[in-house]
């Protein structure tokens, strides 16, 4: 009797453990079908197509895109850590754009830091401008 019952959860043990393979090979098609379209976005993104998404450039292309991608990444977290330290010294709850500018003026070298709040200022003047635009 103990035979059987040992037998018998061995046997249903065995298709439990062919079902998951099976998930995991199903999880696994469907990361790399999602890894796919993401590709593909990119090269939809870029403009490139057929013959031309296959060639040795498009690949540098990305990989340069992606270093960009880290390094305004990066810049920008060190930008928040140092507004939200200068928001913490001085005991107020929210950042303003002082404390963006102060952070930028403390991480960014030389002339780079003022060319950096310019250029932002810039930028958020004509966001408002065409925002109050929009809304008329």
């Amino acid at each position: 009797m103990l035979m059987a019952a040992v037998s018998t959860s061995w046997q249903l043990g065995l298709p439990l453990q062919e079902r998951l393979k099976e998930n995991s090979d199903a999880k696994a098609q469907e990361m790399q079908k999602e890894a796919q379209a993401e590709q593909e976005g990119e090269l939809q993104y870029l403009g490139l197509q057929g013959a031309e998404a296959r060639s040795p450039q498009h690949w540098q292309l990305l990989q340069a895109m992606s270093v960009i991608n880290m390094f305004v990444s990066d810049i920008f977290e060190r930008i928040t850590d140092e507004a939200s330290r200068l928001v913490h010294y001085t005991r107020w709850q929210t950042i303003s754009s002082r404390e963006i500018q102060s952070a930028i003026h403390l991480l960014l070298p030389g002339k780079l830091d003022k060319l950096a709040v310019s250029e932002g200022t810039k930028a958020l003047t004509k966001y408002t401008s065409t925002k109050l635009n929009s809304c008329n």
